[in-house]
């Protein structure tokens, strides 16, 4: 009787620690962290996802591989919450997989250079989708802190979820080029 207690508490312990674990990192999957990016990489299938950053570039280029040729294919969900130091962000054509809120709270962001394709990019309206960096001129980018937003993060969830009526009011959509 000892032994079935026993066994079936060790049951209950695994199943609660599986459904408690709110960690995204799959047992195959670990995290690394080039000039601030954080990446949740795939070593055995040569893919990195962006789910973090910690930097405090202005211009920030995301490379489209990493370490020993892992391949950045996606930015997880709120991958760049809060980063509000990037004003240019530039991502590379192998994103296929763009995650949910992505680019919220990236306050001061101004331009998203981005030639992948078929990906949906939400960012704010005054923010530009380019292809190229030559697509953008000093008009396009300004350099003052304010960037004519009021630095309110709590906007930031309104804003996403519908402050305007329509479940994603004020921000652009850019579908690939």
């Amino acid at each position: 009787m000892k032994k079935i207690l026993k066994s079936l508490l060790v049951c209950m312990v695994m199943i609660a620690t599986v459904l408690l674990n709110n960690s995204y990192v799959k047992a195959e999957d670990t995290i690394e962290v080039y000039d601030g990016v954080k990446y949740r990489v795939n070593n055995e299938q040569k893919w990195a996802s962006i789910c973090g950053y910690s930097g405090d570039a202005t211009d920030l280029e995301i490379p489209f591989m990493v370490g020993r040729g892992i391949i950045v294919s996606q930015i997880d969900d709120h991958a760049f919450d809060g980063c509000a130091s990037v004003r240019i962000l530039t991502l590379p054509d192998t994103i296929v997989k763009v995650g949910d809120m992505s680019f919220i709270g990236m306050d001061n962001l101004q331009a998203v250079i981005s030639k992948a394709q078929g990906i949906n990019i939400v960012v704010r309206d005054n923010v530009k989708i380019v292809t190229d960096r030559s697509q953008l001129d000093s008009n396009d980018i300004n350099n003052d802190d304010n960037n004519n937003n009021n630095n309110n993060n709590n906007d930031d969830y309104n804003d996403y979820y519908g402050n305007y009526g329509n479940g994603l009011g004020g921000y652009n959509y850019g579908y690939g080029f």
